[in-house]
């Protein structure tokens, strides 16, 4: 077993396991569990599980191919058996997905809502990710909000790109996010988070209490590229069935 790292261009280091199948011409199955860490792989329903450490974000993955001397093989609900172990995947509140005929665009509104969970609230719109990486997708904006300051930023190609910064974010951090002294009252664990972000035309718009100022931040990459958003640092608040909701979609 092993995984190809592309930002290094080879193979990891290989892990090898006794052949469990041994014979051709037989029929056998292979069950994969995905946990937060590890593939839990089965094979013919044997009780001995390998597992195999992520060495790369499992989200990541968009293809599953099978190769070499093998025929009728069957995937997920395809085969009866298999179908009865599946289960309807549905994002955590704190993950949204565009949907895929949908976009971001002028006048879409991104509502934010929970209970402050962390010192850090983290809000991502994020391409082909779903949550900020080094080396794989792109960070397309990024609010990081601590209990005084708020950094604002996008990554991608492994450096956070050159921002031009508001009048107000009037600092700018030694990796080129936006810096600045958000307003608002207390940030404090326990407590309750809302945040209203306004896509426009040619920038990201928000404050962060009704008449405070506002702050904006200009694109870096369209808008409408984003498929994923997500925050860190809340949990649900009672009052409301969401963290994350879109409005005005196109």
């Amino acid at each position: 077993m092993n995984s190809y790292i592309h930002n290094e261009g080879k193979w990891g280091e290989n892990e090898t396991y006794l052949n469990p199948i041994g014979l051709t011409g037989i029929y056998f199955s292979i069950r994969i569990n995905v946990t937060e860490n590890y593939f839990n792989i089965t094979i013919n329903q044997a009780a001995a599980k390998i597992l195999y450490k992520h060495r790369l974000p499992v989200w990541a993955t968009e293809w599953i191919m099978i190769k070499g001397d093998i025929d009728q093989i069957q995937f997920g609900e395809e085969n009866e058996k298999c179908k009865r172990l599946l289960s309807s995947f549905k994002y955590p509140l704190n993950i949204i997905h565009v949907p895929d005929n949908n976009y971001l665009r002028d006048g879409s509104l991104i509502f934010i809502e929970g209970i402050i969970i962390n010192k850090t609230i983290s809000i991502s719109f994020l391409h082909q990710a779903l949550e900020w990486h080094e080396f794989i997708g792109q960070t397309i904006f990024q609010l990081n909000i601590t209990k005084e300051n708020a950094t604002v930023g996008s990554y991608s190609n492994k450096q956070w790109l050159p921002s031009n910064c508001d009048k107000i974010s009037q600092n700018k951090t030694f990796d080129n996010k936006c810096w600045h002294k958000h307003e608002f009252p207390n940030l404090n664990e326990g407590e309750e988070f809302n945040l209203n972000i306004l896509v426009r035309t040619a920038k990201y718009i928000w404050r962060y209490k009704i008449g405070g100022n506002w702050f904006f931040y200009e694109h870096q990459m369209p808008a409408q590229d984003v498929q994923y958003i997500t925050v860190r640092g809340l949990k649900q608040n009672p009052k409301y069935n969401y963290i994350i909701k879109l409005d005005k979609l196109y």
